[in-house]
């Protein structure tokens, strides 16, 4: 009996790294060529494996979809989760969690381009229900992220009471914002005003601009939330921004 169990767990190891191999080779076909050339007749190929093989692991495209966006989530929180030790103002805190974003997403282009596609809902419909499941109880511990500050936020007055109830609203402004800017830094780097932005002033001009709007206090005029940034870039992500910084 012993034996059994014990075989069976080098089984499933093997089929762990089988799968993790097939995730490495579908993100590098991304990095190279973008997600147009990733297909299943050629990621077998390149994983070295055979297409039945792969299609034990994921039913089709939107299922490795699925698998990737649910990492690409829980290594985003492993970057929000550096912050926790950060005991700023609200604003501050969620300031701080669209540079962790913003740095998370420059320096792993493939599986944003992977959660991009993933918006589409008819590429979500597509992949299996325990995958999509996995992701989307994933995403939402991102969104809890979120939400938390600001309903300190509220808690503390730093945003007006009208919005109460609107802390779900609230939360997917901010993110779409940071999205937009973020997806359109990566894709549109032929368009002028893309090339006039600079990527790393461009999300705190944006994020700072909302927060104003909004009347997040303190506001923009009376606080250097520059130099809060640029602090939290260098105490939480040096290594990563160092190496975004290398031409």
């Amino acid at each position: 009996m012993p034996t059994a169990t014990k075989e069976k767990s080098v089984t499933q190891i093997r089929i762990q790294a089988r799968e993790e191999k097939i995730i490495q080779c579908a993100l590098e076909i991304i990095n190279e060529s973008g997600f147009a050339a990733l297909r299943m007749e050629n990621l077998h190929k390149r994983a070295e494996c055979t297409k039945g093989t792969l299609y034990n692991h994921f039913i089709n495209r939107e299922d490795l979809l699925c698998e990737i966006a649910t990492r690409y989530c829980i290594s985003l929180m492993s970057y929000y989760e550096r912050l926790d030790a950060f005991k700023g103002s609200t604003r501050e805190r969620i300031m701080a969690l669209f540079l962790a974003y913003q740095i998370y997403c420059f320096s792993h282009p493939a599986l944003f381009t992977c959660v991009l596609q993933l918006q589409n809902p008819s590429l979500m419909a597509r992949g299996s229900e325990k995958r999509l499941n996995n992701y989307r109880k994933e995403e939402m511990r991102l969104v809890l992220h979120m939400t938390n500050i600001i309903q300190d936020a509220l808690d503390a007055g730093d945003i007006d009471a009208k919005y109460k109830t609107k802390v779900f609203e609230l939360a997917f402004t901010g993110w779409a914002s940071a999205f937009g800017n973020i997806s359109l830094m990566m894709s549109s780097q032929g368009a002028f005003l893309t090339q006039q932005a600079d990527k790393e002033e461009q999300l705190f001009f944006a994020t700072n601009m909302a927060l104003d709007g909004l009347g997040w206090q303190p506001l923009s005029t009376d606080f250097n939330y520059l130099k809060t940034w640029q602090k939290l870039g260098c105490q939480f992500f040096k290594t990563e921004l160092t190496k975004l910084r290398q031409p």
